[in-house]
C-alpha cells in the first residue's frame, strides 16, 4: 500500500483526492498548507507527495524545492 501527502488548500479537492486514492488502495494524507506538510513529513514519510500549485502565502513550487533540499 502506498502512502501518499495530499497538499491543497480547497477543501473539496482534497476530499476528491482522497477518495479517488484510497478506492485504489492508497493511505491518504492530506493537509491545508506547505507549513503542515512539512510538519507532517517529518512523521509520515510519504511514497508521494500530490500538491496544488497556487497556494497563499507559499507556492507548490516553492514548497517542493523545501522538500527537496531537506
Amino acid at each position: 500500500m502506498k502512502t501518499i501527502l495530499v497538499v491543497d488548500d480547497e477543501a473539496d479537492a482534497r476530499d476528491l483526492l482522497r477518495t479517488i486514492l484510497e478506492e485504489r488502495k492508497a493511505h491518504v494524507t492530506t493537509v491545508a498548507s506547505p507549513k503542515e506538510a512539512l510538519e507532517t513529513l517529518e512523521w509520515l514519510g510519504p511514497d508521494l507527495i500530490i500538491s496544488d500549485i497556487g497556494m497563499p502565502g507559499e507556492d507548490g513550487y516553492s514548497f517542493i524545492r523545501t522538500v527537496r533540499l531537506e
